[in-house]
């Protein structure tokens, strides 16, 4: 089995940081080959280029500016996003691999062009698109839908989809007040789009600025018997 494990933080002796080191650890300790994307080390430029953005709804997207990486997710088994909550989003840097990376003829692939009128062929707008109705784990999808308007889903050899995260703010505020917009963004607005089939994971440590030593070692250890299981 093949992991990349992608990593977004500045700092190596961040709380990102051992967290991946520990998650790498564990997988490795059960024979599980572990690719260790980390964004900042390597340098990854988040800025999607003018001719990458004018090329994005044609069918000859070209993602040659970005092909090792490209590469590093298509060989892909098992997906690990360790990152900070910054602001309630994620680092700029892993929105830019998100971005340049999980694009099309990458993670999916753009539907034939619907009709340009506002209805479909028979005259009923209903025939465009399905019905989309939220789930924990992504969308599930009613009724029928016309050539057009979904994704095509390209990263199928994924089987496994785990998110690491923290939040300088307690849950309460993460979650009620402000509605898990990450969670929201990964869950509802890129797996069913790349990984549908994907079993998905999301482990998160709150208020990390009270944290005390105790309870962080708690959740690293916690992603020890996450990952025995992954």
């Amino acid at each position: 089995m093949h992991a990349l494990l992608v990593v977004a933080h500045p700092l190596d002796d961040s709380f990102t940081k051992a967290a991946a080191r520990r998650i790498e650890a564990t997988l490795l300790h059960r024979d599980i080959e572990v690719d260790v994307l980390d964004l900042y080390a390597e340098g990854f430029d988040p800025c999607l280029t003018a001719a990458e953005r004018r090329s994005y709804f044609t069918t000859s997207y070209d993602s040659s500016a970005v092909a090792p990486y490209v590469e590093r997710l298509r060989r892909a088994e098992k997906l690990v996003l360790v990152f900070p909550q910054w602001w309630f989003g994620v680092p700029a840097i892993l929105k830019g691999f998100f971005d340049r990376v999980l694009v099309p003829g990458v993670a999916f692939e753009q539907p034939p062009r619907m009709p340009s009128a506002s209805t479909g062929s028979d005259g009923d707008s209903r025939s465009l698109f399905p019905r989309i109705f939220p789930t924990r784990s992504g969308f599930r999808l009613a009724g029928k839908c016309s050539r057009g308007g979904m994704p095509i889903p390209r990263l199928g050899r994924i089987d496994a989809f785990t998110v690491v995260s923290s939040t300088g703010a307690p849950w309460w505020i993460t979650r009620l007040a402000m509605g898990d917009p990450v969670r929201r963004q990964i869950v509802r607005g890129i797996k069913p789009f790349v990984c549908p089939k994907a079993r998905f994971r999301m482990l998160t440590l709150h208020d990390m600025d009270h944290m005390k030593e105790a309870r962080a070692r708690a959740f690293l250890d916690g992603l020890d018997r996450a990952f025995e299981s992954f």
